[in-house]
């Protein structure tokens, strides 16, 4: 509505350990709405609002205030989300990201043989549904 876009292309979010906070709310309300098949490991499992509090001393404190739910109700503090398709990176690999030189410019091939084992399966996963 209002002149936005509705697409209706498939798509998969890479979660591993390290995806935490506002990247785990955002997975889990693509997951939960079904607009996003979750591939990976499970998430980091942050899920809480932190809120700093001053000090007489001019020092502050942070402090977990609010949680933060899936649409669904899945609380994600503790438990984190948990990906549709689990793939483990092997502990030898490492994931491609956004800012490895060359990574937007890789074919396929290069791809498949770059050990990045959920990245393969998540192009899988689009190239199968």
């Amino acid at each position: 509505t209002g002149g936005a876009q509705y697409t209706t292309q498939e798509m998969v979010v890479l979660v591993n350990n390290g995806t935490a906070s506002a990247a785990e709310i955002v997975s889990g309300s693509l997951r939960d709405n079904g607009r996003a098949v979750i591939i990976g490991q499970t998430t980091f499992g942050t899920g809480t609002v932190l809120q700093q509090f001053n000090l007489s001393d001019g020092s502050a404190i942070l402090l977990g205030t609010q949680e933060w739910l899936t649409p669904k109700g899945q609380f994600i503090r503790g438990q984190g989300i948990q990906p549709n398709i689990a793939v483990k990176l092997p502990q030898n690999a490492t994931e491609l990201t956004p800012n490895d030189e060359n990574a937007g410019n890789m074919n396929e091939q290069q791809i498949l043989q770059s050990g990045d084992s959920q990245l393969v399966a998540a192009l899988h996963y689009l190239d199968t549904h």
